[in-house]
C-alpha cells in the first residue's frame, strides 16, 4: 500500500481485495522468473507500509532483503532487513532482483530514476520488476491525489524499457475488471472525493469473493487490457 493510502488499513483483516489478488500476480510472475532458485537478494524500492516486502521475507528465507520509502519518517527496522528512507543510505551493494511496484509514476524522470538504481544495485542479469498504472486516457483525480505524474501504454513502457538498456523478459497487463471499473467511474460517474486503498472497509465475505474474483481475472483475463501493467527486466 502507498504511504498515501494508509488510511485506516491497520491490520491484516483490513487489507484491500486489489492488494491481495496484486501480490498473488507479483509473486506468480516472480516464481516464473525465478524457475531454478530462488533470488539470493532483492530490494524493495517504495516499500509503502512492507506488505509486500514482509511476505517476501517469508516466501524467501534464505534471500537478503533490503527496502526504500522516501516517505518514511524513519528508517524501518523489521527484524531481517530494513526499510530506508533514501537510495543513498541503503548499503552499497548489488542485488539479484529488484522491486519498483507501482513505483515509478511518482517519479517526473522515470528514466533516469531507473538507470540510476540500476547502476547503484543491479549487475549484468540481474532482474528488475516494475508495475505501473496502464491507459492515459484513464487520468484522472484519483491519479493526481495520488500524486503519478503519469499512467503508461505499452509503447511507453517499451520505449522505457530502451532508454534504459533494459532487456524486456516479460510483459503485459493484468486486472481487464478493474480496467472497466476504472473506465465507467471516469467516463460515467459523477467524480467524488478519490479515496485509496486503505479506505477499505468491506467484511471478510466480500472481501474474499473479490479477491477470488480477481484472482479468475489474473488468471485467465491477462491478454485483455488490465488496469496495471508490468515489466520483467534484465540489465545487460
Amino acid at each position: 500500500m502507498d504511504i498515501r493510502e494508509t488510511g485506516t488499513a491497520q491490520t491484516d483483516f483490513a487489507r484491500h481485495p486489489w492488494e491481495r489478488a496484486r501480490l498473488e500476480f507479483i509473486i506468480n510472475i516472480m516464481k516464473k522468473s525465478f524457475p531454478t532458485e530462488p533470488p539470493a537478494s532483492i530490494l524493495d524500492i517504495g516499500s509503502g507500509d512492507a506488505f509486500i516486502i514482509d511476505f517476501l521475507s517469508e516466501y524467501y528465507p534464505s534471500a537478503q532483503l533490503a527496502g526504500v520509502d522516501i516517505n518514511l519518517p524513519a528508517p524501518m527496522e523489521r527484524g531481517r532487513y530494513t526499510i530506508h528512507t533514501s537510495l543513498e543510505t541503503v548499503p552499497a551493494r548489488k542485488f539479484s532482483m529488484v522491486a519498483m511496484l507501482d513505483v515509478i509514476e511518482h517519479v517526473e524522470n522515470d528514466a533516469d530514476f531507473i538507470k540510476d538504481a540500476a547502476e547503484r544495485f543491479m549487475e549484468s542479469d540481474s532482474l528488475l520488476f516494475i508495475t505501473v498504472p496502464m491507459h492515459r486516457f484513464l487520468f484522472s483525480a484519483h491519479d493526481r491525489w495520488l500524486e503519478h505524474y503519469r499512467r503508461y501504454s505499452a509503447d511507453s513502457l517499451r520505449k522505457l524499457a530502451g532508454d534504459c538498456s533494459m532487456e524486456i523478459i516479460a510483459h503485459g497487463q493484468f486486472f481487464f475488471s478493474l480496467f472497466m471499473v476504472r473506465a465507467a467511474q471516469k467516463f460515467l460517474l459523477p467524480a467524488g472525493q478519490p479515496k485509496g486503498v486503505g479506505g477499505w472497509h468491506g467484511g471478510s465475505l466480500l472481501s474474499s469473493l473479490i479477491t477470488s474474483f480477481l484472482d479468475f481475472d489474473r488468471r485467465f483475463l491477462s491478454f485483455l487490457p488490465g488496469l496495471s501493467g508490468y515489466l520483467v527486466l534484465r540489465r545487460k
